[in-house]
């Protein structure tokens, strides 16, 4: 034991006597500060450009044998600016020990601190590294190394003439290699974007490898992991990235392949290739990518953002998609799309013709869709709803161009269409939709939709035309109520200014028309209403014609339009056709309190007619519609159509019982007196 002991002791005294010495006689022998020039004119042969050192070189023998070099720079390429392309405040050269007894350098590893690097492309395609690779590439061949390369700190610049990209290295390391053997890189940054504004910490790691004599690159098990945030500080959004991927370079080719590529932003993951040409220049790229399910609601919430209220809570829940794309720094083009939103799959293609303006083009097929699971439910201060939809318009996507969309089915306003095809174009002024058509509960729909945002506020115009619908159907989904039947034609011109949905309305301009053939109204039993008329008259009992009563009315037309104004619909020219009843009506329908006031006036014909009196059988009775727009009620007013003829007759002839059948008629209801013989 005593052995060993003084044996490692012995070694470690020769080992200090050894370092004793190199300290006192390096710098004896040889002062690396006189061969500076050298070392230039070195440099300047390797790679035509010149090195300059402004600080020390001086010798270090502890922990390990080496020069350590202070303040050194190489300058740029020309053509690329005075700012030196590389700048290192402080580098390490570690040398192997045992062949300096032999008079030769040989480099084990290189430490860099305090590194900032100034890398540049021009218009014309070319770079101010092109020309060190080219020469490390050739020299690399002839003189192989091996050495580990470590930067504690550095700065880093990559700019072209539309962007530029700084990051700040704290740690990063190689294990030793060859140019042609693979290395490990690791270490992480700062790194900061300037357009967009982004800024955070990346960790990077993964195993490189030079192909001397041809120029190949290759990054295996490349993997990147960061954490930051875009925008300005205050105003900024979460933002977590983690990517790995196998890369290969062409320097030759001036093109590179990303394959085995994985991105994860947060909850959202995705797997694709990727391949890049024209590297040095205006890179143009192509590729696949795969986006797995995750929810869009819970990403906005990763981003510090919440999903908007929607009336369905349960949308954004879900979203996938696959495709191929392909573009460069000025456009893109998605084609092979197919995606998964919620209850919907959407097929096509859209390409981005221009990012800014942002410039679009798209033929896209959704199975089916409904708008209104989506439509808003409260708005931001700085939006504009569109009608009951809550529609943002503060928050849509303006672009210029356009495209051709299909829906197979489509719920929107409560309605359903099915076949739904738009083309839709935009510019800086104007969306349209148009045109527009589709098939509508039995029937043909066309249409023409402008949303204008030339001035302010925005303006809407809708021209819609519906032509051959089962009307029970249609008003059932729009307005809960299915009392009218038949085959109907319908148009609508409005024109309005989009606020608040108040505003909306209130501003609401237009026309509207519709007609109905071969229908029926439920819950009208005109032949009960004529036998209540003759039994009030004398001339029958109400039982009379309970046979064959019913609640329906049928008929063979129904027309009537209106003129909008101010959000108030008139409409003076109600004309309805039957074989017991014709009609005319006017009133109003108040848009924005959603109430109607309507008046129907029927003249009973045939044989309703014939059963009443000689003098009755021209009488109209007014049917009231009012209330509620959605839920109306619905009266006949026998006793406004007696007293608007002979009212005063009526009540002299009928006696006090008939008074007072009058006023119940009339809603003023009181005990009925006994029948006097002969009233």
């Amino acid at each position: 034991m005593n052995r060993i002991l003084k044996w490692v002791l012995a070694m470690a005294a020769t080992v200090a006597v050894l370092l004793l010495v190199l300290s006192i006689v390096l710098p004896l022998l040889l002062d690396p500060n006189n061969y500076k020039d050298e070392i230039n004119a070195a440099i300047l042969k390797e790679t035509g450009r010149e090195l300059n050192i402004a600080g020390d070189i001086s010798w270090r023998v502890f922990p390990s044998v080496g020069l350590e070099i202070e303040q050194l720079s190489l300058a740029n390429r020309a053509g690329f600016g005075v700012q030196p392309m590389l700048e290192v405040s402080d580098a390490s050269v570690i040398l192997e020990l045992f062949p300096l007894f032999s008079r030769q350098l040989e480099i084990d590893r290189i430490e860099l601190e305090g590194v900032s690097a100034y890398l540049r492309s021009n218009t014309d395609g070319h770079n101010n590294w092109e020309d060190l690779v080219d020469r490390g590439t050739a020299a690399a061949q002839e003189a192989p190394a091996e050495m580990e390369i470590e930067v504690s700190r550095g700065n880093f610049s990559l700019e072209n003439t539309a962007r530029r990209v700084d990051f700040d290295v704290f740690s990063t390391s190689s294990a030793p290699a060859t140019p042609s053997q693979a290395f490990v890189l690791k270490g992480w940054a700062e790194l900061r974007f300037l357009q967009p504004e982004v800024a955070g910490e990346i960790e990077f790691e993964g195993l490189i490898q030079a192909l001397r004599g041809q120029g190949l690159l290759g990054f295996e098990g490349v993997e990147f992991d960061f954490k930051g945030s875009k925008g300005p500080a205050g105003d900024s959004l979460p933002l977590a990235l983690k990517a790995s991927t196998d890369v290969f370079v062409d320097l030759a080719r001036d093109e590179a392949s990303l394959t085995e590529l994985t991105l994860q932003f947060f909850d959202l993951t995705a797997a694709g290739a990727l391949n890049i040409t024209q590297l040095s220049s205006e890179p143009e790229f192509d590729g696949q990518l795969q986006v797995s399910e995750f929810s869009p609601k819970l990403l906005l919430q990763d981003l510090g953002m919440e999903a908007p209220p929607t009336r369905n809570p349960d949308v954004f829940g879900k979203l996938q998609a696959e495709f191929d794309f392909s573009g460069s720094g000025s456009g893109l083009d998605i084609a092979g799309l197919k995606a998964v939103l919620d209850h919907s799959t959407l097929d096509g293609r859209l390409v981005i013709e221009a990012f800014e303006p942002l410039q679009l083009s798209f033929d896209l097929a959704v199975d089916s869709l409904n708008l209104d699971d989506y439509s808003l439910l409260a708005v931001t201060e700085d939006s504009t709803e569109v009608g009951g939809a809550g529609l943002a318009v503060g928050s849509m996507l303006f672009f210029n161009g356009g495209g051709d969309l299909s829906i197979g089915r489509l719920v929107t306003g409560g309605l359903t269409a099915e076949d739904f095809e738009v083309t839709i174009r935009s510019d800086a002024n104007e969306i349209r939709l148009f045109p527009m058509g589709s098939r509508l509960y039995g029937g043909q729909h066309q249409g023409d939709i402008r949303l204008n945002f030339a001035a302010a506020p925005p303006t809407l115009t809708v021209n819609q035309v519906v032509t051959g619908f089962e009307t029970s159907t249609l008003l059932r989904d729009l307005v809960d109520t299915d009392r009218l039947h038949g085959t109907g034609d319908l148009y609508l011109k409005v024109h309005t200014r989009l606020g608040s949905e108040e505003q909306t309305r209130r501003s609401l301009s237009g026309d509207v028309g519709l007609s109905v053939v071969d229908g029926v109204i439920d819950d009208i039993d005109v032949r009960g209403m004529v036998d209540k008329v003759t039994a009030l008259l004398g001339e029958g009992n109400e039982t009379a014609s309970a046979v064959g009563a019913t609640d329906r009315m049928e008929f063979s037309e129904l027309i009537i339009t209106g003129i909008i104004d101010q959000g108030i619909l008139k409409s003076d020219d109600l004309a309805l056709r039957s074989a017991l009843v014709n009609a005319s009506g006017k009133g109003t329908v108040n848009l924005v309190k959603e109430t109607v006031s309507y008046v129907i006036y029927p003249v009973l014909v045939n044989e309703l007619a014939a059963q009443l009196p000689v003098d009755y059988r021209n009488l109209s009775f007014p049917v009231r519609v009012s209330g509620n727009l959605y839920e109306p009620d619905i009266s006949l007013d026998i006793a406004a159509g007696i007293m608007a003829s002979q009212n005063a007759n009526i009540v002299n002839e009928a006696g006090e019982a008939a008074g007072s059948l009058l006023q119940e008629l009339l809603g003023k209801k009181k005990d009925k007196p006994k029948k006097k013989d002969g009233q």
